[in-house]
């Protein structure tokens, strides 16, 4: 009976983890929406949290690029670009991309 409580209690925690990461990949988006121009680096990340890719190029030192990458229900994800110059948000780009399972393995012929 304890071992049957242990199982489930694994199963419910699992359970709840997973949604709670689907959830805050969820939000991306959304809180993407409160994004003005102007805003600083510092006003994004209060937000948004740490980007999860981040770009810059020397050429052009007061520019910098953050994105940020939510999955929706694994078969697309939601992405938001947000373009810095001078640590102020000058543009933002937000959209769903699709992800397409990878097609099956040719059979070997046995």
């Amino acid at each position: 009976m304890r071992t049957r409580k242990l199982i489930v209690a694994g199963l419910l925690s699992m359970a709840l983890l997973g949604s709670c990461g689907t959830m805050s990949s969820l939000n991306v988006a959304r809180r993407a929406t409160e994004i003005q121009a102007g805003m600083t680096t510092a006003d994004v990340q209060k937000l948004m949290g740490r980007p999860d890719y981040r770009r810059f190029d020397a050429s052009r030192s007061s520019w910098e690029q953050w994105e940020y990458r939510g999955m929706f229900f694994d078969d697309a994800r939601d992405i938001v670009v947000i373009d810095f110059i001078d640590g102020t948000v000058v543009s933002l780009n937000s959209f769903s991309e699709l992800r397409h399972p990878s097609p099956p393995e040719p059979s070997s012929g046995e």
